[in-house]
């Protein structure tokens, strides 16, 4: 242990002391202690003698004076020193209990809901977000840096002493291989915000996929993963596992059965996209890489576009592509193989939200503008059929198919038992069942 047990040590910017409790692990870095500050507790890092350079500790100054992007990064507060012992660290947030690292969900320890991974990958999309609208990109990030809540899919980010500056020359991490944008493996760039976009779809697939997107054939071809084939595969001549024409890196039958598994699980707008980051986004990283606002609304559409199995209460996915195909259902549940119907649905523009027990409405549904905090209408069971219930303040016009109009007041509801237009105050959804 760098530090014993009982040490002492002064943060300097609050000029408060901080006594050693235990030690939470390490790395290559150096190691992670529970310390406590008056009545605060927190976690301290602490490098080792060889890691703790005047360069990283100007970037921690820094990076303390900037501040956090969101809640969302378990950032740094401030910096630690200790007179008996050399080097220096810094103290943050302690990460959450319900939060679980990203690699029990990749070995199947952890058993999240397609709900709440699409909300993982929105929220860490926005940090994404977040950070980039900060002038900030991140230079190692992979699954180790990331926990997650697996009931609400809410994320916390750690690791951040690797965040640096846009665009900054003056890097000596660039990453963990697997998610490293090609050109940063292949040595022909440096870490930005652009090729962040790269780790974030990379990090978005394993998420929902269960692996990594060049891992295929050629992978599974390879005895030995050392540097240079690692440099192959993941710079040199990397290639997406559903190509839409290059086949040679399909995923191996026998080490690649998740992506076989999940990949036909999900809707076509998500599969556009994927393809679209790791064909385009390879060829073209300026241009064809996808937004962290495409992500955004990727992952808030995904959760949208759920539905239970009626029979076994899997989850299963809207597409309307499957609905025409399948003459109004849904298509076979993956879980049981029974015919799941298409539940009642409001369309709203380009979006379709499923209306099934406790969805709600939110601002987002009518701007486009991630509002997701206060419902504008919910559904709610009752004996017989679903309703939809006016929560904001405005009053409903509802049009049936008769063309008799109602009007809903806020805390009234409206029944699904048949297709029929509603205005939202200035917008306009449809209803169809």
């Amino acid at each position: 242990m760098l530090l014993p047990i009982g040490q002492i040590v002064q943060l300097e910017k609050s000029q408060r002391q901080a006594e050693v409790k235990a030690l939470l692990g390490g790395g290559g870095e150096g190691e992670v202690y529970l310390v406590r500050a008056g009545r605060e507790d927190l976690a301290l890092k602490w490098y080792f003698e060889n890691q703790a350079t005047p360069n990283r500790r100007t970037r921690l100054e820094f990076l303390v004076e900037k501040g956090a992007p969101t809640s969302d990064f378990l950032w740094m507060q401030e910096i630690a020193t200790s007179p008996s012992t050399p080097g220096f660290g810094y103290v943050m947030p302690l990460r959450g209990r319900q939060f679980q690292g990203f690699n029990r969900l990749l070995s199947g320890d952890m058993d999240p809901t397609f709900r709440s991974l699409a909300m993982a990958g929105y929220h860490l999309a926005s940090s994404f977000y977040a950070l980039h609208t900060e002038g900030l990109s991140y230079h190692d990030i992979s699954h180790n840096n990331i926990f997650l809540d697996p009931f609400t899919g809410k994320i916390q980010v750690c690791d951040n002493d690797n965040v640096g500056i846009d665009g900054d020359s003056d890097v000596d991490i660039l990453g963990t291989p697997k998610y490293m944008a090609p050109e940063i493996v292949r040595g022909e760039a440096l870490p930005t915000t652009q090729t962040d976009l790269h780790s974030l779809a990379v990090l978005l697939f394993m998420m929902l996929v269960m692996s990594h997107p060049f891992d295929g054939m050629k992978e599974a071809g390879i005895r030995c993963m050392d540097p240079p084939a690692m440099k192959k595969v993941y710079g040199m001549e990397p290639v997406f596992v559903f190509h839409p024409t290059d086949r040679s890196n399909r995923p191996h039958p026998q080490y690649h059965q998740n992506a076989l598994e999940y990949w036909p699980l999900y809707p076509a707008f998500l599969w556009d996209l994927f393809t679209r980051a790791f064909t385009d986004g390879l060829v073209d990283p300026k241009n064809g890489r996808v937004r962290e606002y495409e992500w955004r609304k990727a992952m808030l559409r995904l959760r949208d576009s759920i539905v239970s199995c009626p029979r076994c209460r899997k989850e299963n996915f809207y597409c309307s592509e499957a609905v025409k195909q399948h003459a109004g259902a849904l298509g076979k549940c993956w879980g049981c193989g029974e015919v799941v119907p298409c539940p009642p649905r409001l369309r709203i523009g380009g979006n379709v939200v499923m209306l099934g027990p406790d969805t709600q409405i939110v601002p987002h549904h009518f701007k486009q503008d991630f509002g997701l905090d206060t419902p504008v209408a919910e559904v709610v069971k009752g004996m017989r059929s679903l309703s939809l219930k006016n929560c904001g303040n405005d009053t409903w016009e509802v049009i049936r198919a008769d063309s008799q109009s109602t009007r809903v007041a806020s805390g009234e509801a409206v029944r699904l038992n048949g297709p029929c237009k509603i205005k939202f105050g200035a917008v306009e959804g449809e209803i169809r069942v």
